[in-house]
């Protein structure tokens, strides 16, 4: 699944990104599953995406709680 999605010469990086965010807060791959997967990558764009797409999920994430958080 993120090696066919990182290996698409159609998919945009930013796309990639954020696929990648949405799978982590679907938990579709764990945080552990990605880290694993980027470590083990030869390409540093490759390795970008995926530090990007825990960031981006993270600050999602923060996010929603927050709007949570507030409305209670």
């Amino acid at each position: 699944m993120l090696s066919e999605l990182l290996a698409s010469k159609i998919t945009k990086g930013k796309e990639k990104t954020e696929t990648i965010s949405k799978w982590l807060i679907d938990k579709k791959i764990s945080l552990d599953e990605l880290i694993a997967f980027a470590t083990a990558l030869k390409k540093d764009a490759d390795k970008a995406t995926c530090i990007e797409a825990i960031e981006f999920a993270t600050k999602k994430i923060l996010r929603l709680r927050l709007k949570t958080v507030c409305c209670l």
